[in-house]
């Protein structure tokens, strides 16, 4: 279970859990509001979406509310009623409440008596509604209707009327997982939650901070590489041999394409304090030294 923030682009709180229970899902909230974060509103699948979340406005994802009508009706549905109501299902994010309202009452008047048909059961004698697969989708849209548009309600909350923020981010993650499909369970776990929450962005700015230098000051002699690869050699090659520079900014310079390298391509890679302090000292030592070279 993950809650993200769309707007900051950023996880803040992740849980185990055996299934989403609005106790889950409230135990999340309570435990961000703590933390001090201001929840402005809440985008859900629909789970536990008529449930009270200690005031917080609730916004149906509209994806969701969609895949929920195609589900039921499929992607080709046969049957003029389900053709009818799955046109509505796919204006859901070109409108607004008062015209999918009335959409659904014409629908409703044009093919009640389709969705109240029923069919005997030989074997028991008992009725039952003959177009199940129907009713379950028009309910849904009924049901979901008062949460469908709250983004529009709070226009001043800017809020996203899907949370494919989320499932952008889901999608990354099981691309990076399945690259590790033979890690342990805890492992998995382990590679999930580094992923949810790593802090290699200051790293990696640092060390782009370095190559940029190194590319600037080839260019200045004429010479351009499109690899880090390549920089580190043209740089050795040009600056190090030559005697123009101490032999220790290379060193650096490879060092930093090392752990770059990492950083990109080793998801359970840690860099712990001092390594980051220590790359931080390299890369301001290493623009510092070179800072003359541009002024000459």
């Amino acid at each position: 279970m993950v809650f993200r923030s769309p707007e900051l682009k950023k996880n803040l709180y992740a849980k185990i859990v055996t299934s989403e229970t609005v106790e889950e899902y409230r135990s999340g909230i309570k435990y961000l509001i703590n933390q001090g974060w201001k929840i402005k509103a809440i985008i859900s699948d629909g789970k536990g979406l008529r449930q009270d979340f200690f005031g917080i406005p609730v916004q149906m994802c509209h994806f969701h509310q969609t895949k929920i009508i195609t589900k039921y009706l499929t992607k080709n549905p046969i049957l003029k009623a389900n053709i009818d109501l799955r046109h509505i299902a796919l204006q859901l994010s070109k409108t607004d409440k008062e015209s999918l309202v009335g959409w659904l009452n014409d629908w409703y008047v044009n093919h009640g008596e389709f969705l109240k048909e029923k069919t005997l059961n030989p074997e028991t004698g008992r009725y039952h509604f003959t177009h199940r697969r129907t009713r379950s989708a028009y309910f849904s849209l009924k049901r979901n209707l008062d949460y469908l548009f709250t983004f529009y309600d709070h226009l001043e909350l800017n809020i996203p009327n899907t949370n494919n923020s989320m499932e952008g981010y889901f999608s990354y993650l099981k691309k990076k997982v399945n690259i590790h499909n033979g890690l342990r369970e805890d492992r998995k776990i382990k590679l999930i939650f580094y992923l949810l929450f790593r802090r290699k962005q200051p790293q990696k700015k640092r060390n782009y901070a370095v190559f940029y230098t190194a590319k600037a000051l080839l260019l200045d002699k004429g010479l351009i590489s499109k690899t880090h690869t390549g920089t580190v050699r043209l740089f050795g090659e040009n600056f190090i041999k030559t005697g123009i520079i101490e032999k220790k900014y290379g060193q650096w310079l490879s060092s930093l394409l090392q752990e770059r390298t990492e950083a990109d391509y080793d998801a359970l890679r840690e860099f712990d304090f001092e390594e980051a302090s220590q790359a931080f000292r390299l890369a301001e030592d290493f623009t510092a030294g070179t800072k003359t070279l541009f002024e000459k």
